[in-house]
């Protein structure tokens, strides 16, 4: 896994590389393979070059960001505002003045926030609002889910305090070629515990990876509640 991830650090270096060397950036917003579909039209799925411009503005307008600045309710012209008594959030989304004759000035929502995986999501998101954290929000549309509108938030979070002792020994995990192992070992030096888990890494995408490592690490938080 190490070999792996120094000659991803190497391409990426590579890549940068380029980049700095590079006069003009080309960006195309909408991915560059929809673009040059326009081209080749009958092999890409497309009768006409109207049915595949239907498809490209929809991919062109499918996200945008907005950048969140210091300021209450996240610094952007969608607001975020703390928990209300029911649990919920708000969201609070100022219109541009072409629609607000059709559908006012503000648009407010209320949302919730779930815990997941031990987070604390929600009182993380109410600790950004009462100091006055940035808070950028991403929207976006998903084609394979019926191009329903998803909405998410970024923000900082409280720093977690380490503590440790020798007192309670250590825990390690080692990621192999073909095994996960997890050992306990005690204070004395001892190993009380110790698994391997089979576990082939082929054939996993860059995103599955770290999602992995962390499953991986979060057993380990609970095994150490055992102990």
């Amino acid at each position: 896994m190490l070999k792996s991830k120094i000659q991803k650090i190497q391409r990426l270096k590579q890549k940068l590389k380029k980049l700095n060397s590079t006069e003009r950036l080309h960006i195309c917003f909408g991915s560059q393979k929809l673009f040059n579909a326009q081209h080749n039209l009958a092999e890409n799925g497309y009768k006409t070059r109207q049915e595949w411009g239907i498809d490209w503005r929809k991919k062109r307008s499918g996200r945008f960001f907005c950048v969140g600045k210091s300021q209450p309710g996240g610094g952007t012209m969608i607001k975020v505002f703390p928990s209300q008594e029911n649990g919920l959030h708000q969201l609070q989304v100022q219109l541009p003045r072409p629609l607000q004759d059709k559908y006012g000035q503000k648009i407010q929502l209320n949302f919730s926030v779930l815990d997941r995986d031990g987070r604390y999501r929600s009182s993380d998101l109410d600790y950004a609002l009462n100091c006055l954290k940035p808070i950028t929000i991403s929207i976006f549309r998903r084609e394979h889910k019926q191009d329903n509108w998803y909405i998410h938030l970024s923000t900082y979070v409280q720093e977690t305090p380490v503590i440790h002792t020798r007192k309670n020994g250590c825990i390690g995990i080692d990621f192999n070629a073909n095994s996960i192992s997890v050992t306990y070992v005690k204070w004395d030096g001892n190993i009380e515990y110790l698994e391997e888990i089979p576990y082939q890494w082929k054939n996993q995408t860059t995103g599955q990876s770290p999602c992995i490592y962390e499953k991986y690490c979060l057993s380990s938080c609970v095994l150490s509640r055992v102990f």
